[in-house]
């Protein structure tokens, strides 16, 4: 089971979204009649006339549940779990609405609330999504469900508009994370996708806050294509990847130290990377491969004062 949060500011849009389908059954109501798409429409909208000052009084929530679970679900027991799960979320004591929705493989329904509970007072959105996730989470442990699907098993062919551009944007950062080690190789690999990076910086300093994507005219905070696309998580997986690369660039300096294996008739040799030596800007690969190539046999450097002291002792022998 895995839920999905929305918020907007329109109640009929979203009304419309989700009734006006063939395959559309009101499992619950609670504060507004369900005579029609535009009389829940206007029940949402008196209520909302109470904090006209809060401009997003929708609340949207998808909750989807594994294929595999189809045979443990029906409409009552996907209701109570919806039920259960609002109760959790602390969306209570408010206009709700709750859809099941059965046009995709996967079984899944639709909540709608008002943020503007029966008081006149805001619901507030607060750790909202970490709570989310925490309480499907729970909910699929305790119904013995399966984990959540994912959006690697999301099926793109039947992704439309601004859900599509999202997971176009998903697939292409997540396959660049692949192979790029820092922020401009990563807008080098998007930006032949047809993506572009923006960042959000501290008012008054260049410290970066936060990242953008956007794709055909749509903008995307990093979080919200996934929560492990924030600034300082991608900054994190950049710079491991950057310390997980094998072969160094002129950021990284290379110096070689031979140590001799005690008991071995050749020295081993050990490649390193150390930020206090000078930077080396230039690499001989070619002599690089050669060095990390095991099978080399290396010969230790011979102490030339040792060669030196050697030689006086010979000359010195054939004088006497």
């Amino acid at each position: 089971m895995v839920g999905k949060i929305k918020e907007g500011k329109t109640f009929g849009g979203c009304i419309a979204y989700n009734l006006d389908r063939e395959k559309a059954q009101i499992l619950y109501a609670e504060g507004v009649r369900i005579d029609d798409s535009k009389t829940i429409t206007h029940d949402f909208n008196a209520q909302r006339k109470m904090n006209p000052n809060l401009s997003k009084a929708v609340g949207h929530m998808i909750l989807s549940w594994s294929e595999k679970d189809r045979r443990l679900l029906n409409p009552e027991t996907m209701l109570k779990d919806a039920l259960e799960y609002l109760d959790r979320m602390h969306i209570r004591d408010t206009q709700r609405l709750i859809v099941l929705h059965t046009d995709r493989a996967h079984p899944h329904l639709h909540i709608v609330y008002n943020r503007v509970n029966n008081q006149g007072k805001t619901i507030g959105n607060s750790n909202l999504w970490k709570r989310n996730l925490q309480v499907t989470q729970a909910i699929t442990n305790e119904r013995g469900y399966h984990p959540a699907i994912g959006k690697t098993n999301v099926n793109r062919g039947r992704l439309k508009g601004r859900d599509k551009i999202k997971y176009e944007i998903y697939d292409a950062v997540k396959s660049a994370l692949k192979t790029a080690d820092d922020w401009d190789s990563l807008k080098n690999q998007l930006r032949y996708r047809g993506i572009g990076i923006q960042f959000k910086t501290r008012r008054g300093s260049e410290e970066i806050q936060g990242v953008s994507f956007s794709k055909k005219g749509v903008l995307l905070k990093g979080s919200q294509v996934d929560r492990s696309f924030s600034y300082s998580k991608l900054d994190r997986a950049l710079s491991g990847n950057t310390q997980q690369f094998q072969i160094p660039d002129h950021r990284n300096a290379l110096s070689g130290s031979i140590n001799k294996s005690q008991g071995s008739q050749h020295p081993t040799v050990e490649i390193k990377n150390n930020n206090q030596i000078e930077q080396v800007n230039k690499v001989d690969f070619g002599l690089l491969k050669i060095l990390m190539d095991p099978s080399v046999n290396i010969q230790p450097d011979i102490d030339d004062e040792f060669m030196k002291q050697k030689r006086k002792q010979r000359k010195l022998k054939r004088k006497l």
